[in-house]
């Protein structure tokens, strides 16, 4: 089934890769859905940390 999110490529060294691999099996999920959950995450924390403060009226 075709998806309207945007998609993205990255290249990443062999032994990330494997690794990425070896979690995504272990967890029953694609290499792709995996990564996915790790940016997700990752953004959440950094937009938490990063985020403007609100103009207060």
């Amino acid at each position: 089934m075709p998806t309207q999110k945007p998609r993205t490529t990255i290249y990443l060294e062999p032994e990330l890769f494997e690794a990425l691999q070896e979690r995504a099996k272990e967890e029953k999920r694609t290499v792709s859905n995996l990564s996915n959950l790790l940016i997700e995450q990752a953004m959440k924390a950094w937009l938490a940390e990063n985020k403007p403060p609100s103009a207060s009226k």
